[in-house]
């Protein structure tokens, strides 16, 4: 499975580097109407065009497609279903090639905002942070609640009340009537029927050694550990329920 998902950004790949050698021929003088993407398999090309346009990527962008993992699954699919078995196995042998080239640090994180700017879901999403109150967890929730444009129902769970209500009242507002981001008391929580998105980022520091509740459980461990499996268990079935 790792091979069959590593090889399609090399499909991608090919195009890439097949165009990129047509532009430098066409400037040498070579003969402009050549197919750049000639000896490339048509369902191959049938699958990765698609693939990329759909995650904000061009067939040409090889640090966007190789840092993609949703152009990968799409891409996969489409070939594994109409695709043959030499399709697949003729971009093995260019994935370690061409992606182990790509620029890594700028191109992952210019692939990842352009992903996030064509998040537009046809639902509303439900999205519940942990530990939303500061730190990681509010900044997620904040650029969650910015690439929904607040079309979203936004749960914040945190040990301060106050900081979450400032949090949620700078939200943008919702669009569609009805739709609002919300904060919930703990039984409306209980009775979510589905989970789009759940982010764990709950933690406290601690200088000292051990310091236990009153269930004798060392805290850090309480909030670190235990904590986040308890909520991913209890909320797993709203989770399954999601689109």
């Amino acid at each position: 499975m790792y091979a069959s998902k590593s090889l399609l950004a090399l499909l991608a790949l090919a195009v890439s580097s097949a165009v990129a050698q047509s532009t430098t021929s066409g400037a040498a003088g070579a003969n402009p109407s050549s197919d750049p993407t000639a000896g490339i398999s048509p369902c191959i090309l049938g699958c990765i065009a698609p693939a990329a346009q759909s995650v904000g990527c061009t067939v040409t962008d090889v640090a966007c497609i190789c840092a993609s993992q949703a152009f990968q699954v799409a891409a996969l699919t489409c070939l594994t279903e109409k695709c043959t078995p030499e399709d697949q196995a003729a971009a093995i042998a260019l994935q370690a090639q061409q992606c182990a080239a790509a620029p890594p640090a700028s191109s992952t994180l210019a692939a990842v905002r352009a992903a996030n700017a064509t998040f537009d879901p046809s639902y509303v999403p439900v999205a519940i942070f942990v530990g939303g109150t500061s730190g990681i967890g509010q900044g997620l929730a904040e650029a969650f609640a910015r690439h929904t444009k607040g079309n979203a129902h936004i749960v914040i769970i945190g040990r301060n009340r106050a900081a979450a209500d400032a949090i949620l009242a700078q939200f943008p507002k919702p669009v569609s009537e009805g739709t609002v981001s919300a904060q919930y008391t703990h039984e409306d929580f209980l009775r979510i029927p589905k989970i789009n998105f759940l982010v764990m980022s709950p933690g406290i520091l601690a200088v000292k050694g051990r310091d236990e509740t009153t269930e004798a459980i060392d805290k850090k461990l309480a909030v670190h550990y235990y904590a986040r499996w308890k909520f991913i268990d209890g909320l797993l079935p709203a989770l399954r329920r999601a689109k």
